[in-house]
């Protein structure tokens, strides 16, 4: 089971590849949207809910980080 809060949302997983995710966090939050390489490929802040553009990504395995309240939880991301 993963540790991430119930209240932290990123959605739709699989993703279309060139749509984009919806994400959630009851607070100001700062998301990340890794390769398999470690390199940044998106990032935003967010606080409630806010949609982040995928556009421009090749298809396969991504890491999302959502760092709040001082902890951070990754979960992998996946276009197709």
């Amino acid at each position: 089971k993963e540790n991430v809060p119930e209240v932290l949302q990123c959605f739709p997983n699989p993703v279309a590849r060139n749509g984009s995710i919806a994400v959630y966090a009851p607070e100001q939050s700062a998301i990340h949207i890794m390769d398999v390489l470690g390199r940044e490929v998106r990032r935003a802040i967010i606080n409630g809910e806010m949609k982040i553009s995928l556009e421009g990504l090749s298809c396969g395995v991504y890491w999302s980080e959502i760092a709040m309240q001082g902890q951070v939880w990754r979960r992998a991301l996946l276009i197709r």
